[in-house]
């Protein structure tokens, strides 16, 4: 059947011919798994990079509101100091 029409082999009557396109498909599969844990891996370090940030914003966010509280109630007691008249001048 090869030497008459080519064209018409199919790979049930050739083992080689089903062999190269399972051997094909198996290729095109693995590759695609590949690029698939590729871009999960690139995907994971983004997150990751992104995680970072956010808890980096949290930290300094608290830093802040801590520093302003720390500024206010410094405040607080120097001025019931200067109303009770005990400044430490």
């Amino acid at each position: 059947m090869a030497e008459t029409n080519p064209n018409s082999l199919e790979p049930a009557h050739d083992p080689y011919v089903l062999w190269r396109h399972v051997r094909h498909s198996l290729y095109n599969v693995v590759d695609e798994q590949n690029s698939l844990a590729q871009k999960l891996l690139a995907l994971q370090e983004r997150c990751q990079l992104f995680e970072r940030t956010i808890v980096q914003r949290i930290q300094k966010a608290i830093k802040d509101a801590l520093d302003m509280r720390i500024k206010e109630s410094n405040y607080a007691v120097t001025v019931a100091q200067e109303l009770n008249g005990t400044t430490p001048f």
